[in-house]
């Protein structure tokens, strides 16, 4: 996945498709994800004023893209995820200085909402131990698609998989034909029948699913009032 394509789906940077988001760092765009708390710099009036980074374990996953910085931390087992813009002169993020959160008024504003205030709960008097250590021996959470950390059930991500496939191979100018041969096996496809075979169907419906992801319903993955 070239960065062009990476952007269209959403993503700051390629990702391996081959591997899942266990195996590697993928990172959204921010306005896509409502898992990410969005900081500002302080602005007079501000109330909910975070500690810099010091005062926190931690900050993993740490890359600077064109739209500014990203990065995880990990309070008391849940990784919460943080964006920062980029500020001209600064060579840091925002985050090692006092910040605030900012809840741009868009359809994720609920989602990202309950992401910034369990940053905000989390970085109470104890935000998980001495600076620099993350809380020992408690699995972390949050890794998951949706803002709750829910996970896609097999079947159902074994089906999106197929379907992000069959739209690449579409893509590259295979038949219909051709792709079910490829999915589900050559052995599995009647030559003679083939207007009338069930994986024929099936295919289609994987291409248009594949559509409907790459033009924003992959956003339900995350959490995002889309339809897929």
């Amino acid at each position: 996945m070239g960065p062009a394509a990476s952007h269209g789906w959403g993503l700051v940077f390629a990702a391996d498709p081959g591997q899942s988001a266990l195996e590697q760092t993928v990172i959204w765009r921010p306005e896509w994800d409502p898992r990410v708390v969005i900081l500002g710099p302080v602005a007079a009036g501000d109330s909910a004023v975070l500690p810099p980074s010091s005062r926190w374990p931690v900050v993993t996953d740490l890359l600077l893209s064109s739209l500014g910085w990203h990065g995880d931390v990990i309070l008391q087992g849940v990784r919460h995820r943080l964006f920062a813009p980029a500020t001209p002169g600064r060579a840091a993020p925002l985050w090692t200085e006092p910040s605030v959160p900012r809840l741009p008024p868009d359809a994720l504003a609920r989602g990202r909402a309950a992401a910034t205030l369990a940053l905000i709960e989390a970085l109470g008097p104890d935000p998980g131990g001495p600076p620099g250590r993350s809380p020992p021996d408690r699995p972390v959470r949050g890794g998951g698609p949706g803002t709750d950390g829910r996970r896609v059930r097999a079947p159902r991500r074994h089906r999106l998989a197929l379907s992000v496939r069959a739209l690449d191979a579409r893509a590259d100018g295979a038949s219909y034909r051709d792709l079910a041969r490829g999915l589900f096996g050559a052995d599995r496809i009647a030559e003679a029948a083939w207007k009338t075979e069930s994986l024929r169907d099936q295919t289609i419906r994987l291409v248009r699913t594949g559509r409907a992801l790459s033009r924003g319903g992959f956003q339900t993955l995350l959490g995002a009032p889309a339809d897929i």
